[in-house]
């Protein structure tokens, strides 16, 4: 039993509601609601990151080609799902998309058969397909699980290796569209199942259990029976951990169980970076430049140690300092009830990851160092691999500001529930300035304890070398015939240079690159994919540069140019790229830029207010939450709200919170009606139903202002 490995892992999320001919075909308003909090639940409680959500395509191409996407990307899981209207056909299933027509279903559906294909051609080990729709059954091939009574239909999804079919109904009934919490019966009881669990010892709920689980329940409630049919062991897959063993809360730690709990029971590389042949490398085993600092000429991964000469930076004792602070917090007993955070506040490129690596190095070179990926925090904490482990560790938080504005932000308790474990652990973690002091001004109650654990921190400032005469002179020294008038970290990542480019460039190429920077500066966490990126410095151009009407291959051919590190500027480009499945890329900004363009190099470029919207546009809601609490900290309510409006529409809970206290008391006047709405609809959800959330405190005020 086991879950599947998030980043090798697809998913195609299809709901037919409304049809361009009415008269064929009803609306079905539960499948709205049945992708919507299906896709919440996968991306919060299961290793599934990578969905693709189909809502009311217009053709069969439209799903086939997210289809063929996924399954070529999967090469562990491949899930579709389908809600909808369906139609029998002669010896097949008919799916229908909005153009569909009963009068000609052979023309105007999908056969299920060509469904089978393309997840057949996919080199995924396990493939699931999961359908709400009427005479589902019919794409079953074999009897159901557990049940010899049921005679075979035809073979269809079953002649594929590693497949399991999960069918709302059999082949001749139609599926029940009303059922829990909004959601049609069958997909409204599986997400129950999934978010409650089973009363049992086992770690995880296969879709074995879960098939069970839905027989039972629905028989009770005389509603239509699922079939099922699976081949070779795809049926000990888990979507989530048992909650019903785990009963959402662990109580040794008082930590809400969230999603990334459930990647604690998956392989160690899905929730740490810089794992060695599966296992935690020590300290001494690693170098700066693979836990982030910049390459430069004189270092990299390769090369460090050669010519990468490290100054000491003696300014405020800085690196005594540290070595201080690392060794009393390695020396601290186990099982300690609160964690030793070290964090290292600078401007940009002024050596804050060097140095906070350099006397970690020095301070604790046998220690395991992690490195959690942002947003499972909570997952490391309860891996074996951490928790169990004898030998102390230093948790690796390298700009915190990422873990702290992610849909899943890092919190005392979370840093808490790893310094229990039974051996020493240390925490140290860097900060800009600028990013530091916003993250303290957040009044919500998610940046409240943004504010709390950074206020609890033990804060060493470092400031870049040419503003002390000792540091200076010794870089100097170190690195001769080099300008280091804005600090030797700065020079090597050739940052002067390219920011000098940055404000005088040619227009066309500093347009991309401010599109791309505000996209961080407005708190997307995801990197900026190359047709977005296009889009956005179109309207830009057209804001800022009326006269300039480039075609889309000239703002091409100038992304190029942007993304390639000029020789001048050491081995750093404006833009990173990094790779996407199929064509596309998508890309990051160099921090120095944007630490420039929040006033780290004179005044503070202001992000147009149209930005703020457009950013929304197709954003999840755990990334509209994000640009919320941006927003928030950039002190703009009205762009706060609107993007906390467009997660709590995505059942984003922590985003209906932000809008109850926002709404009452961020605007005037106060909107008390709409913020009574987001009251009443997160007292509703389900993840506060089913267990604490939070500062109880806080929603005990809630309650009594509500009342």
């Amino acid at each position: 039993m086991r879950l599947p490995n998030s980043e090798k892992s697809r998913a195609v999320l299809v709901g037919m509601s409304a049809y361009q001919t009415a008269q064929d075909f009803s609306v079905l308003e539960s499948v709205t609601t049945n992708l919507e909090r299906l896709e919440s639940f996968l991306r919060k409680h299961s290793a599934l990151q990578h969905i693709s959500a189909v809502p009311d395509p217009t053709s069969s191409v439209t799903v086939l080609d997210a289809l063929q996407s996924a399954g070529n990307q999967a090469t562990d899981l491949l899930l579709f799902y389908y809600a909808g209207h369906a139609v029998p056909l002669d010896h097949d299933l008919g799916l229908t998309t909005a153009g569909s027509s009963r009068r000609w279903p052979e023309a105007t559906t999908i056969p299920f058969d060509l469904i089978r294909r393309e997840i057949s051609r996919s080199p995924a080990v396990v493939k699931v397909v999961i359908l709400d729709c009427c005479y589902s059954g019919r794409a079953v091939a074999r009897r159901p699980m557990g049940d010899t009574a049921t005679p075979p239909l035809r073979p269809t999804t079953i002649d594929i290796r590693g497949a399991l079919v999960l069918a709302a109904t059999d082949g001749k009934t139609e599926a029940e569209a009303d059922g829990r919490d909004g959601c049609t019966a069958f997909t409204g009881e599986l997400l129950d199942i999934l978010r409650t669990g089973h009363q049992t010892d086992e770690e995880f709920l296969t879709l074995d259990q879960t098939y069970r689980l839905l027989v039972d329940r629905l028989g009770q409630r005389d509603l239509p029976r699922p079939t099922a049919a699976v081949r070779d062991t795809a049926a000990l897959l888990a979507l989530t951990v048992n909650y019903g063993r785990i009963q959402g809360l662990d109580n040794t730690t008082g930590l809400a169980v969230s999603s990334t709990l459930v990647q604690s029971f998956s392989a160690l590389h899905d929730v740490v970076h810089n794992v060695h042949d599966g296992k935690l490398p020590t300290i001494r085993s690693l170098n700066p430049y693979t836990l982030g600092a910049t390459p430069s000429p004189v270092g990299n991964a390769e090369t460090h140690g050669d010519v990468d000469w490290y100054v000491a930076r003696t300014y405020n004792n800085v690196d005594l300092r540290l070595q201080s602070a690392v060794r009393t917090g390695s020396a601290v007993a186990a099982n300690t009830t609160e964690n030793q955070l070290v964090l290292v506040l600078g401007p940009s490129k002024s050596g804050k990851t060097r140095t906070a690596f350099e006397m970690l190095r020095k301070a604790a070179p046998d220690a395991l160092l992690v490195e959690p990926v942002p947003g499972h925090v909570d997952a490391v904490a309860h891996h074996p691999a951490v928790r169990d482990s004898t030998t102390p560790i230093a948790v690796w938080l390298d700009d915190i500001h990422r873990y702290l504005t992610h849909a899943n932000p890092l919190t005392n308790a979370q840093l808490d529930a790893i310094a229990r474990r039974a051996a020493p652990t240390v925490f140290i973690a860097t900060v800009r300035s600028e990013r530091h002091a916003e993250l303290l001004s957040g009044i919500t109650e998610p940046t409240r304890e943004t504010r709390l654990l950074l206020e609890r921190a033990h804060v060493i400032e470092l400031r870049p070398t040419c503003e002390d005469a000792t540091e200076d002179h010794r870089a100097r020294l170190l690195y001769p015939r080099r300008d280091l008038s804005r600090g030797l970290a700065a020079h090597l990542a050739g940052a002067p240079s390219l920011l000098s480019w940055y404000r005088s460039g040619e227009p066309i190429e500093i347009t991309i690159v401010r599109v791309a920077v505000d996209w961080v500066r407005v708190g997307r966490p995801d990197p900026i994919t190359e047709s977005v990126l296009i889009e956005l410095t179109v309207d830009r151009l057209a804001d800022d540069f009326p006269e300039i009407e480039p075609s889309v291959q000239e703002i091409r051919d100038d992304l190029r140019k942007v993304r390639n590190a000029p020789a001048a500027n050491g081995r750093v480009a404006a833009l990173t790229t990094h790779p996407q499945p199929g064509p596309n890329r998508a890309y990051t900004p160099f921090d120095y830029l944007v630490a420039a363009d929040d006033g780290q190099e004179g005044q503070a470029r202001p992000i147009p207010e149209t930005f703020w919207k457009r950013v929304l546009d197709n954003a999840v809601p755990e990334h509209a939450y994000a640009v919320g609490l941006a927003a928030e900290s950039r002190r703009n309510p009205q762009a706060a709200i609107a993007a906390w409006k467009v997660a709590a529409h995505g059942n984003h809970l922590d985003a209906m919170d932000a809008l109850v206290y926002y709404l009452r008391k961020k605007i005037d006047p106060p909107d008390l009606e709409l913020s009574k709405y987001w009251y009443e609809q997160a007292a509703k959800h389900p993840d506060r139903r089913s267990g604490p959330r939070r500062d109880p405190r806080r929603r005990s005020e809630l309650d009594d202002k509500f009342r």
